[in-house]
């Protein structure tokens, strides 16, 4: 089979986006399926050109050479091992484009990241990184029965753990514990967010208000942690939303300040230049107008997130045909709406 950087134009397959034409595999050089795997050549993100296809085993591979591979071969058998870059960056986003993958490729990964740290213990961090990736990524191809279980063992993890969290840094006893302590906030948000958006807003209201008493219980002059201002404000926005939808607070109050946090939070994202992200976070804006029945701004901004989509991602992308198809039911909602004005 051929190698190299070649020119030749070959077919990449995948669920999400649908079969283009490709360069060879970035990182074997293959310009065909995977001779070992027998993979197909994808391209699960925004990447083009000569960089844009490679095979999810040739993925696997590579995630693991970044992650789990210096850790298990360390002598002192892992736990003080450092590793290059974030823990489980490699295994959510392409290394060129920096955009996260998408599509059911992304069960994969996920499947093979929780395998390939089944030698370390629970309470490791990068175990808990791979477990806690399959839980979200469970959630985002629409599981949200299994995301939520896997989310619960998580914290049952910590709860049974009377170190606190390996690290695969040195580290002292009150680091384990502090790492420990972020991970439980950070697992109790994810949970309440599929809660949230599976409409059970008596559990969601519970579990962040859990992760709040938990944060208003900490001694700071004990516990250094890293409680940054964007986790505070998801946890109370999803508190003041649940407590609007159970009828606690008047739902009238909630819509527009609802609709500043997703203007600030698509901001935000702009300026972190993450398109996937700023997609949703436009997604979130156009929503709020449209509830609040201001549909001019949500149609403006529907459509340039049309416009955007098709120029980076491409006009057969996921994601370009679900913008589409948003501002298809919004021209529908508001024609609606006149009628009945």
């Amino acid at each position: 089979m051929a190698k190299g950087k070649k020119k030749l134009k070959k077919e990449c397959s995948g669920s999400t986006p649908p079969p283009l034409t490709c360069a060879p595999c970035w990182i074997c050089l293959e310009d065909g399926p995977d001779e070992a795997e027998g993979d197909p050549l994808v391209r699960v993100c925004a990447c083009r050109g000569e960089a844009a296809g490679y095979h999810i085993s040739c993925i696997i591979r590579y995630a693991r050479s970044k992650t789990v591979d210096p850790i298990l071969s360390s002598p002192a058998g892992g736990p003080n091992q450092k590793v290059p870059g974030r823990l489980d960056t490699p295994w959510k986003q392409c290394p060129n484009c920096h955009q996260p993958y998408v599509g059911d490729c992304t069960l994969r990964l996920g499947r093979a990241f929780v395998d390939s740290t089944s030698d370390l213990p629970d309470n490791h961090l990068l175990r808990f990184k791979a477990r806690s990736f399959w839980a979200s990524t469970l959630w985002v191809n629409s599981d949200a029965t299994g995301s939520i279980k896997e989310f619960k063992r998580l914290l049952d993890v910590l709860d049974r753990s009377d170190e606190g969290m390996l690290l695969y840094v040195p580290s002292t006893r009150q680091d384990q514990i502090e790492a420990a302590l972020h991970q439980q906030i950070v697992v109790l948000l994810d949970l309440a967010l599929v809660y949230e958006k599976t409409y059970k807003y008596a559990n969601c209201l519970e579990v962040a208000q859990r992760a709040l008493d938990r944060i208003a219980a900490t001694n700071p002059s004990e516990l250094n942690l890293p409680f940054d201002d964007a986790l505070m404000k998801k946890l109370n926005r999803l508190a003041k939303k649940c407590q609007a939808e159970l009828g606690l607070i008047p739902k009238g109050e909630i819509g527009e300040i609802q609709l500043q946090w997703a203007r600030k939070d698509l901001e935000e994202s702009i300026e972190s230049g993450n398109e996937t992200d700023i997609y949703h976070k436009k997604l979130q804006v156009i929503f709020h107008l449209a509830t609040l029945k201001r549909f001019p701004e949500s149609l403006k901004l529907a459509k340039e997130t049309v416009e955007h989509s098709r120029r980076v991602l491409g006009p057969n992308h996921k994601e370009t045909k679900e913008a589409e198809g948003l501002l298809n039911l919004l021209k529908a909602q508001y024609r609606e709406y006149l009628k009945g004005t």
